[in-house]
């Protein structure tokens, strides 16, 4: 399959490989007719692969493998699928077919990858149903497919896909959890194409002054409109979706994945965890979370060894805690009696009625669970949570190098992917209050300098952390 044109994919290069370019002062990839839809995209399943890529992966409509670079440290095996007949620039794929007939047994590959390929089939059910059949029970599908975009490779252009049609043909094809995620609002994708329209005027080779002048103006509006999406996403307006899905039952043992959806710690790791804390070390903690928090009941998910319950009960928060370990929750009630702790394994329901809880706090939790009881939870935290309830998230940032080596954070976030997966569940993100990573020290001025830029450029590489604010919206708002 010939991928001229596809929309927000660059086969010829990685995401790596335009930084490094972009780094050395190359102006070539941001002066693209494409940059922004590349850039986002890009970033967006360098997140999604991060979170659920493992095992042998099956790239189908690879192109030059422009994204193996991407699945590097998650996956053993990076396995590309194109049609004969295809020369892409980049690497060649292993395997020579159709997305209709993968040459592979069933249940032969733990993840599946395919971008920007479902509207150029005559058949997209019917080839969702073959990558179900070689992906293995508990292996996870990375899909790409467009909303509005311009026709492209003609006349190999079928489709165009609502996030309700995609649901309808995952789940006719079998997969379950399946959740679709727009990747844009209506700037981006405005943007985009007025960019695309310019380019078509740059015609009279290099004496036009035009030639030189459109890509520095597009390269402008793409970066305006950036910026515009961020402060208003129209989500309906999207230029793309990205779905992840899985085949149903239990993952093999090379996945790494447990059967309980999250680690559940031991005496071990509560030691290396907590070594020695008293809960008084969390009494800045909860003063802030009660300025974000609201008055009335509050709920703390992977409560741990109590500390942190212990504390906020003490300043006066009618608080609950919800813990896996059967140890955690006997060595918190020892130690407080008062202490409200209890013993709860997710993906199990929180045993709470609905609209019953002001406030939920989930202070470095959501890393230590799969993907699907991330999920699972973050959508039962909204039914808990009464109209106008605050959900506070903390956690590690997927590009923070020293939380990322932690073996029980098997499920990391960014900022923009925690607030993507927050959205998809319902919630209205109102802060991200992330810290930086030291790149410039740990000195006074290197933690502001880091912080500047961190807020300057929003960029997730910059952040240490994975914090969010969110609330469940009103029906009047």
């Amino acid at each position: 399959m010939s991928d001229e044109g596809v929309p927000g994919i660059d086969r010829g290069s990685t995401r790596a490989a335009r930084l490094a370019r972009e780094t050395r002062g190359s102006l070539i990839k941001v002066l693209e007719k494409n940059w922004l839809v590349n850039k986002i995209v890009s970033e967006a399943l360098e997140d999604s692969i991060a979170a659920n890529a493992r095992g042998r992966l099956l790239d189908i409509g690879c192109g030059g493998k422009p994204y193996e670079a991407l699945t590097r440290g998650h996956v053993t095996e990076h396995i590309g699928l194109d049609t004969p007949g295809t020369s892409p620039k980049g690497r060649q794929p292993e395997l020579k077919s159709t997305a209709y007939e993968i040459p592979a047994p069933d249940c032969s590959f733990d993840t599946v990858l395919c971008t920007a390929v479902l509207e150029h089939l005559e058949e997209p059910e019917e080839a969702l149903r073959e990558a179900y059949r070689v992906l293995a029970p508990g292996g996870r599908a990375i899909y790409t497919a467009p909303l509005y975009w311009h026709c492209h490779e003609p006349p190999r252009d079928f489709y165009r896909f609502t996030e309700y049609g995609l649901a309808h043909l995952f789940d006719k094809a079998g997969f379950e959890d399946v959740v679709i995620t727009p990747l844009s609002g209506f700037w981006v994708t405005f943007g985009q194409e007025l960019v695309y329209y310019l380019w078509g005027l740059r015609k009279g080779g290099r004496l036009n002054p035009l030639w030189w002048l459109i890509p520095v103006l597009g390269y402008m509006i793409q970066r305006a409109c950036y910026v515009l999406d961020r402060l208003d996403s129209s989500h309906p307006f999207t230029w793309m979706y990205l779905v992840t899905a899985a085949r149903p039952g239990l993952p093999g043992s090379d996945t790494g994945a447990q059967e309980s959806g999250s680690n559940v710690h031991t005496e071990e790791t509560f030691e290396r965890a907590y070594g020695g804390r008293e809960p008084e070390f969390y009494g800045d903690i909860v003063e802030r979370f009660k300025f974000h928090g609201r008055p009335g009941k509050w709920l703390d998910i992977g409560a741990g060894l109590g500390l942190f319950v212990e504390c906020a009960r003490r300043s006066g928060l009618d608080i609950t805690g919800l813990e896996a370990s059967e140890y955690g929750v006997g060595i918190a009630r020892q130690r407080f009696p008062e202490a409200d702790m209890m013993h709860h394994v997710l993906p199990a329901p929180l045993p709470f009625e609905d609209s019953s809880i002001a406030t939920i706090v989930c202070y470095q939790t959501i890393e230590h669970l799969a993907p699907e009881t991330a999920r699972a939870m973050l959508d039962d935290c909204y039914r808990v949570l009464e109209e106008d309830g605050v959900l506070l998230i903390y956690s590690p940032c997927l590009h923070n190098p020293v939380q990322r080596a932690e073996e029980t954070h098997i499920n990391m976030y960014t900022p923009s992917s925690l607030k993507r997966e927050l959205r998809s569940a319902g919630f209205e993100v109102r802060r991200t209050p992330n810290s930086p990573r030291l790149f410039l020290g740990d000195s006074k001025p290197g933690r502001y300098a880091a912080l500047a830029l961190l807020k300057l450029t929003g960029s997730d590489r910059l952040s240490a952390t994975a914090n969010c604010i969110a609330v469940k919206p009103s029906r009047e708002g």
